[in-house]
């Protein structure tokens, strides 16, 4: 069957850090690989990490960052250490239904040609007691489904990321995460996406926390959101004629977004976008910006 990775990354999760080891642990499936990396936490959240490794897995591998490295560079750091034929990303305000690991292997081999498999989700609150609805009939504008998704998630981001696994293929293929990005997900399933097929595997296999520590449920800081969004539709353009149309649409609607916060780069970000459209929409909006560089701060 093989073995899986599991990279649980932590960063001041010191109240569900150990439901969330205590989760990976307590999967029917083995082997499991688990490395824990430590983004700098400034709460208990690495006192209870090394407490729970030497009551429960002394062998676990645990990365304990001194600084926040951000979480794309704290994924990545982990990365080397992987011995897994299938991997995830797990954050530690999160759980693991106990059969996730080994359902999703079982989907997978039975299906080559699909390189990540991805869930529903149960949601939870604070105190870890169910919310009606799933992650999915809350978000019914992701529609979820199986097959080729690349254009799919040209348009949206879909992929409920704390329930994937994922094939070592696509890994070997992407090397890591995006080092330029506050937030890893899209960018990576949009790379997968041109390479390999997804499969969505309809029953939740995941408890997520809707918290002030989730990405999606943290307060929107608007313009490191839409650099972000804007940066993964520069680097990832794909002139290819089926889908040209589409980034363009998308890197014209965030320079819009940027435009209207004032960011200070945005005349750079802008005349990139330009360079790589050859759209004079986007010359227009950089020349436009160049105030922005000498008044705004960030």
């Amino acid at each position: 069957m093989g073995i899986v990775t599991v990279i649980a990354v932590c960063y001041n999760q010191a109240k569900w850090v150990v439901e969330a080891l205590d989760s990976i642990q307590q999967q029917d499936y083995h082997p499991i690989q688990l490395i824990i990396a430590d983004d700098g936490s400034t709460d208990h959240s690495k006192q209870y990490i090394r407490e729970w490794i030497r009551a429960k897995a002394p062998g676990t591998k645990f990365l304990d960052h001194p600084k926040n490295l951000g979480l794309t560079k704290n994924i990545n750091s982990a990365l080397p250490f992987v011995e897994g034929d299938y991997f995830q990303v797990f954050g530690c305000d999160d759980r693991m239904l106990p059969t996730k690991i080994s359902s999703q292997v079982k989907l997978l081999g039975e299906d080559p040609n699909m390189g990540i498999v991805y869930s529903d989700m149960q949601l939870i609150d604070q105190e870890g007691k169910e919310i009606p609805g799933t992650y999915y009939t809350r978000h019914t504008y992701k529609q979820p489904f199986s097959g080729n998704m690349y254009a799919a998630l040209i348009e949206r981001f879909i992929i409920a990321a704390p329930s994937v696994l994922v094939r070592r293929a696509v890994l070997d293929r992407l090397q890591q995460y995006n080092e330029d990005l506050d937030y890893e997900d899209h960018d990576f399933f949009l790379r997968a996406a041109k390479y390999f097929s997804f499969l969505y595997q309809p029953l939740p296999t995941v408890q997520y926390r809707v918290s002030g520590t989730s990405l999606s449920t943290m307060p929107v800081d608007e313009l490191k959101f839409y650099r972000n969004c804007f940066l993964i539709y520069y680097q990832r353009f794909d002139p290819d004629a089926a889908y040209r149309a589409a980034f363009t649409a998308k890197l014209l609607f965030y320079t819009k977004k940027l435009y209207s916060l004032h960011f200070r780069k945005a005349g750079i970000y802008f005349f990139r976008a330009f360079c790589k459209t050859r759209k004079f929409i986007f010359m227009k909006y950089a020349i436009a910006s160049i105030p922005f560089y000498f008044s705004a701060k960030k």
